[in-house]
């Protein structure tokens, strides 16, 4: 079957599809049914669509065939086909652009694998013999079979192996008083250690002895330990895992600890047995012993990496990059996934396709999982990470913007080139850091976003790392990467967003929730995830064919018109990911979050319904004023029923493509619009002031603040010299606000006391014209308002909201009076708040009051039980002295006194004892209500104070001898 001109999805059908399965596989006419209805059930709802082909074999359906024209990315149209396969109940699915094949296999538990997953021009030259293996009419039933049967991994044993890791990091930690992330670095240098002696186990020409706790102890007694360790050490490191721990790398432990604890590992095999247990031990210990500054930064949550991962529908055929790989998250998921599908798929279909399970798996770590990072400690860690998964020979360090890593090596893949077919990857998942930039002219003119066309001193890392991202992706890879939101919002981005929409189709954007990554550093960002994929070869010469002419907003408006270039973008907002900002994942057994109910959105978004939301009500939920009662406060992440998603045509979007923007304007766009702008309602004010003259060096200021609670206050009073910058003079009724902290109600109006203060030279401030200050600042406090705010706001990392900006929202236009009344009304609730609070801090006040009274009465009592014991028994022996009659010593009233204080006094009058015995026997026995002296010792009254003072200890009233501060 020669190739042949394919132009339209027609062409795809007639020249490719029909002799495939006619004149190669093998099947008759009767067998085909094309354009078949297929009947799909949504729920309670019954639709007919129709697929392009179903083949049957005698009757029974077996195949579900979708063509789509040769600019269309195959791997977006997966759910469809899918549908067709589910509703059909058919063991395979084939989807085919007249250049990309997919043969997808259905097994249990809802699984679909790739089978086949090439080129057409590569089936076509191994004439065709994967798939005549696989599903021609002769061989398709024997590949028809259940799924290998995947056990489930060892719960027990994982947290064996987790706990194994955490009781060596601590015991290094420990023993050499080392930081965490510090502790971690001796642990995973032992790791490399300890595979480096395996893999010489394993070469049976090598007769090295491996580093053990006797060999260390022997160096020891001559005095040359440490050096013979590292001497030892670097030359393992450099033959098995050159570069990874620099040029001279060292162990940095105490001999006698590094002993021990290599006597802990002695059991311990990185590489044999059990390695995807010990992999996701050591993955799982990583983020939770390792957390902050020093490792935190190089964790993306396990969370959002699942949720990429897939997002991505991931194959077995991918080829994975992550250029910014910290610890391997990705890498180790990604190839989790793949190891899953290739050990699911039945036997008889790894016979067929001509290889072993073992074959496969290993093909996937030496040729499709490859990491970069420049941080040397991040590195490590990944290729340790992958290490534990049998892997971790193709993590490098460098940076990945360049084409070559550290040592000079060109990365493995190259960047995609037509001519070369090993060149460029399938996927790349990945979350750069934000925020960096890159300087290196060489580096930067290599990229169109870079110096390439315009001189530039400097680029954001997180731009280059897209066109990096598009170099390195063959036609229709995928790329899932993590981005400051502003990228896709921001005004100044637009060429970035140009450049993409030059390059490939953007699948799906799902904003995340701001403490998605606060354990890497980033609390305050607004992220996002984008999903890219590279345009085929033909829909990229479609582009550069049609807008060879044409400048950068005649390119804008072919875009959104032209009906080749439209397609839907899914997007979503995601609020519950699963854990806290601590990290605590707060995820019940099998519960979804949103991130899950987000994925399944997306895989069934040819089916997905408008979102149907009142904004008013979400805007309450999600910008509601912060409870004042501690036990009604929610931490951010726990709020469930906020995800939103839906698909919106490319040709329905304005120059901006973040998904809270269109969420508003879907849901509440026809009533924003309806308003007119702020405008011209609102100026500027606030002239610039910075002390200049002696006078006004020495003189004293007002600073002020506006806190989010929408009040402007004194923050301090500075003297002029100490005001280093410009500030902004502010008067009675200017209206006063955070660019970046506008969206949580930092935005107040100055008070009379306050006239005449500074602001800080970040703040807006701008006077009103026939608008009540007070009422619009309520207004923009309010929930809907704050929401509205929050999708306006733009910027590069961190959001803000321009004056500009500001000045383009819609307001209502609402008559002096009413403006008043609902400003009077504002400031009725604020001062009666103001009334309660104060009405709660005196009765929080009088409550401490009693509390403190309470301890002080307490104390007194105390004292004042001792000082009166003191008093009665002094008063006792003073005016008994003279009797000689016990009857009436024991019968004095201040005796008496005592008696009464009860077991109070017990205490006291055993330390009596212990000083001088006396006639306090009686007291004791009618106090307690008993006699501990034996008749022997009745008769002496040593002997009967020490039975006292025996019972007193045994008791608790006494301290042991030896526990006496006055003891010898």
């Amino acid at each position: 079957m020669p190739p042949a001109v394919l132009r339209s999805e027609g062409d795809v059908e007639a020249k490719l599809l029909q002799p495939l399965f006619r004149e190669v596989l093998g099947y008759p006419d009767e067998d085909l049914s094309w354009n078949a209805p297929v009947k799909i059930t949504l729920g309670r709802e019954t639709r007919t669509k129709q697929a392009d082909l179903i083949v049957n074999r005698h009757g029974a359906p077996m195949i579900a065939v979708e063509a789509k024209k040769p600019t269309e990315p195959v791997l977006s149209y997966l759910g469809q086909v899918d549908s067709y396969a589910f509703a059909l109940s058919t063991p395979y699915s084939v989807i085919t652009n007249g250049s990309h094949f997919v043969l997808r296999g259905y097994y249990s538990f809802n699984s679909r694998i790739n089978v086949v997953d090439e080129a057409v021009d590569d089936l076509r030259r191994n004439n065709w013999r994967k798939l005549k293996n696989l599903i021609s009419f002769e061989s398709i039933l024997a590949t028809v079979e259940p799924a290998n049967v995947i056990q489930a991994p060892d719960d027990e044993l994982i947290k064996d192996y987790r706990r194994f890791f955490r009781k060596i990091h601590n015991a290094i930690r420990d023993r050499d008083k080392l930081d965490p992330a510090a502790a971690f670095d001796e642990l995973s240098k032992l790791l490399f250690l300890k595979a480096a002696e395996e893999e010489w186990r394993r070469d049976r020409a090598q007769s090295k002895s491996v580093l053990t706790p006797q060999m260390i102890k022997e160096w020891e007694t001559i005095g040359k330990a440490r050096d013979l360790v590292n001497e030892w050490f670097e030359g393992a490191t450099s033959e098995l895992f050159a570069g990874v721990f620099g040029d001279h790398p060292q162990i940095v432990l105490a001999p006698d600890t590094l002993r021990d604890v290599l006597r802990m590992m002695q059991p311990f095999h990185v590489k044999d047995g059990d390695v995807d247990v010990k992999g996701r031990a050591f993955e799982e210990f990583l983020p939770s012993q390792l957390r902050g500054k020093g490792l935190g930064q190089f964790f993306t949550p396990r969370p959002v990496v699942d949720f990429m991962v897939n997002l991505a529908g991931i194959s077995i055929q991918d080829i994975v990059v992550d250029f910014a790989c910290g610890s391997g998250g990705f890498l180790i998921k990604a190839f989790e996934q793949m190891k899953r599908g290739i050990d699911e798929l039945p036997a008889g279909t790894i016979q067929r396709l001509g290889v072993t399970r073992e074959a496969l798996i290993d093909e996937v770590k030496a040729l499709q999982i490859f990491g970069i990072d420049a941080e040397p400690r991040a590195a490590r860690t990944a290729k340790m990470n992958m290490l534990m998964w049998g892997d971790g020979q193709k993590v490098v360090r460098g940076n990945a913007l360049d084409t070559t890593d550290f040592n000079g090596e060109p990365y493995q893949p190259p960047e995609y080139d037509p001519r070369n077919q090993s060149s460029g990857c399938t996927l790349i998942l990945a979350n750069p850091p934000f925020g960096s930039k890159e300087r290196n002219q060489k580096i930067l003119k290599s990229y169109a976003l870079g110096s390439k066309y315009q001189e530039r001193t400097s680029e954001r890392t997180e731009v280059l790392f897209l066109e990096k991202g598009l170099k390195l992706l063959r036609p229709e890879g995928r790329m899932l990467i993590v981005l400051p939101q502003g990228l896709m919002s921001g005004a100044s981005n637009a060429r970035v967003r140009d450049f993409l929409h030059s390059e490939a189709e953007i699948r799906a954007i799902i904003s995340l929730p701001t403490h998605a990554f606060v354990q890497s550093g980033v609390p305050t960002v607004n992220t996002c995830i984008l999903y890219l994929q590279k345009f085929t070869t033909e829909k990229k010469e479609l582009y550069e064919e049609k807008t060879r002419a044409l400048n950068t907003e005649q390119i804008r408006t072919l875009l959104r018109e032209d009906p080749e270039f439209d397609y839907n973008i899914f997007m979503g907002t995601a609020e519950f990911i699963g854990y806290e900002p601590s990290g605590r994942m707060i995820v019940a057994d099998r519960e979804q979050t949103d991130l899950d109910l987000l994925c399944d959105d997306f895989m069934n978004q040819s089916d997905l319904s408008d979102a149907n939301i009142d904004l008013f009500e979400f805007a309450s939920k999600h910008h509601g004023e912060k409870s004042y009662r501690r036990r009604e406060q929610t931490i951010r992440g726990t709020r469930k029923g906020l995800k939103t998603s839906f698909a919106i045509p490319l040709s329905a979007t304005l120059d901006r493509l973040d998904p809270p923007f269109y969420l508003l304007r879907r849901q509440g766009g026809d009533l924003i619009d309806s308003l007119p702008r702020l405008g011209r309602r609102a100026r500027r004010a606030g002239e610039t002031f910075r002390p200049r003259t002696d006078d006004e060096l020495d003189a004293e200021y007002s600073v002020l603040s506006v806190s989010s609670d929408g009040r402007v206050s004194l923050n301090e009073l500075r003297k002029g010299e100490d005001l280093t910058r410009s500030y902004k003079r502010v008067h009675h009724n200017d209206i006063v606000y955070n660019p970046m902290r506008i969206n949580i109600g930092s935005i107040g109006v100055v008070p009379k006391e306050l006239d005449n203060g500074l602001a800080s030279p970040d703040y807006v401030v701008f006077r009103t014209e026939g608008v009540n200050p007070e009422f619009l600042v309520d207004l923009l406090r309010c929930p809907f308002y704050r929401m509205y705010i929050d999708v306006v706001t733009t910027g590069s990392i961190r959001d803000r909201l321009y004056f500009g900006d500001l000045q383009d929202l819609r307001v209502p236009d609402i008559d002096q009076t009413s403006q008043a009344q609902v400003a009077e009304y504002g400031n009725r609730i604020d001062d009666e708040t103001a009334r309660l609070l104060r009405q709660i801090a005196a009765e929080r006040d009088e409550a401490n009051s009693r509390l403190h009274g309470l301890v002080r009465t307490a104390a007194e009592k105390t004292e004042a039980t001792e000082e009166t014991f003191r008093i009665l028994a002094d008063r006792w022996r003073r005016e008994t002295s003279p009797y000689s009659s016990m009857s009436k010593k024991l019968n004095h009233p201040a005796y008496r006194r005592i008696i009464e204080m009860g077991e109070k006094a017990i205490p006291y009058i055993l330390r009596e004892l212990q000083d001088k015995p006396g006639h306090w026997f009686a007291a004791l026995s009618e106090i307690t209500g008993t006699s501990p002296v034996p008749n022997a010792a009745k008769r002496s009254v040593n002997a009967t104070a020490k039975a006292w003072l025996d019972w007193g200890r045994q008791h608790g009233y006494l301290e042991a001898p030896e526990n006496r501060a006055d003891a010898p």
